[in-house]
């Protein structure tokens, strides 16, 4: 399932809350959450990336961007 451009912006903003740059000895710095969740939205099957998508749009529609 291929996720739009707001969705990874989205992915983004909250995997760094959740993982700020520095945490963990900054082993985190260099990886960019948008671009990894929506690699594992692509991986099958299909109803993990719609999972993946629903839970998104939960976290991410209750703040405006």
């Amino acid at each position: 399932m291929k996720l739009r451009a707001f969705e990874v912006r989205w992915a983004d903003a909250i995997g760094r809350a959740l993982l700020p740059r520095g945490i963990l000895g900054g082993v985190v710095d260099t990886i960019d959450m948008g671009d990894e969740f929506r690699r594992e939205c692509l991986e099958p099957p299909w109803y993990g990336g719609l999972l993946l998508r629903a839970s998104l749009w939960l976290t991410g529609s209750r703040r405006r961007w």
